[in-house]
């Protein structure tokens, strides 16, 4: 039988046990709750740390409510308050990015700038080409007209074509553009020989049609087998249409005034012109012998494709052969009173055709003019 005493000492030990196993308790619950603590301000200044600094002044006395929380409060209490914190430092991060993201967006009217001023630079390109600047600056004077009048002894033989310049229409052309009974005496007997640009001449009836042989691409290199180059092309007399020699032969010219070039401007050189023209004019005299031939200056142009200074050097190397001067083959200048103070054909007494090679109607009559005012017929 346990006595009383000994059940006050078991109660006292059992007691003793108890109190010693509840103090362990605490100590863990208190550890435990120190270590969330410290979590706690740990998250929270973490938080208010990776925070950019346009926040870091609004976090700051969130800090200071975090920590009398945690001391004044249990540990649930410090988690709750932690978390919301976090939570609202979250937003103002997302404000701070979307500002950034808003400032990014203005890059693209930067770029556009550059674009804007490129469209400036089109109008450069359509300048017109240094071409024709440097043939004005750099073009060479133009034929002289020879001066004296030559006089020709009209060959046996030669058509005047005389019922067609005294028919009243052909009459009325002449005397109204100031020509001479003399000067249609002069006309009604010569043949021209050229190009398309020749070939005016009876287009706009300032000469008959047997009296003008030419043909469109034309040129003293290709006459004779123009119309095997080019189809369909053929030279008229009496009506009807041949080549170029039979073409020749039927007019039986007396006075032959070539008038091409244009054709060949920009084929050969100027030596090489001269020697196909000297070529096409000893055939001709061949054929003729009786007949008096020149060879006429090639018409000046308004047109970038031909370049003048070209034409100059054609004319002065026809001007200036020796063979051509010793074959007695004569120079006729129908250049100069086309010529405009520019350096090119004149536009503004309209001798320029719409595409500045071709001559106006008007223009026909100014060649005849420098033709009468060179040459004198002797009957």
């Amino acid at each position: 039988m346990i006595s009383l005493k000994s059940t006050a000492l078991l109660v006292s030990c059992i007691f003793a046990m108890l109190c010693t196993g509840c103090g362990n308790t605490i100590s863990e619950a208190d550890k435990s709750a120190s270590v969330t603590t410290a979590s706690a301000s740990q998250t929270v200044t973490s938080s208010v740390t990776e925070a950019p600094a346009e926040t870091s002044a609004s976090a700051s006395p969130d800090t200071s409510s975090v920590t009398e929380a945690v001391t004044t409060a249990d540990t649930t209490t410090a988690a709750t308050t932690t978390t919301t914190e976090t939570t609202t430092a979250e937003p103002e991060t997302t404000t701070a990015k979307a500002t950034a993201t808003t400032t990014v967006t203005t890059t693209p009217k930067q770029t556009q700038a550059p674009v804007t001023s490129t469209t400036t630079v089109p109008p450069v390109i359509t300048t017109p080409p240094a071409q024709g600047t440097t043939e004005k600056e750099t073009t060479p004077p133009s034929p002289v007209n020879p001066g004296a009048v030559e006089q020709i002894q009209i060959p046996a033989g030669t058509v005047s074509y005389d019922s067609f310049y005294k028919n009243q229409n052909t009459n009325y052309l002449y005397t109204s553009s100031g020509f001479t009974q003399a000067d249609i005496e002069k006309i009604k007997y010569l043949t021209f020989v050229g190009d398309s640009v020749c070939s005016g001449l009876k287009v706009y009836n300032w000469m008959h049609q047997n009296q003008v042989l030419a043909a469109g691409s034309a040129a003293p290199w290709n006459i004779f087998k123009l119309h095997t180059l080019v189809a369909g092309t053929w030279f008229n007399v009496n009506g009807g249409s041949y080549d170029f020699a039979t073409a020749y032969k039927l007019a039986k010219p007396g006075i032959v005034i070539c008038s091409m070039g244009i054709n060949q401007l920009n084929m050969t050189s100027a030596e090489q012109f001269v020697n196909d023209y000297l070529a096409l004019c000893d055939w001709m005299k061949s054929v003729t012998p009786n007949a008096k031939i020149y060879i006429a200056t090639v018409t000046p142009t308004d047109n970038a494709n031909f370049s003048m200074a070209k034409v100059n050097a054609f004319n002065a190397a026809l001007k200036n052969s020796s063979a051509r001067i010793a074959k007695g083959y004569g120079f006729i200048d129908i250049y100069s009173g086309l010529l405009g103070a520019t350096g090119r054909l004149d536009v503004r007494n309209y001798w320029a055709g719409g595409d500045g090679i071709h001559l106006t109607n008007t223009a026909y009559g100014k060649i005849l003019r420098q033709v009468c005012d060179q040459i004198e017929l002797v009957k």
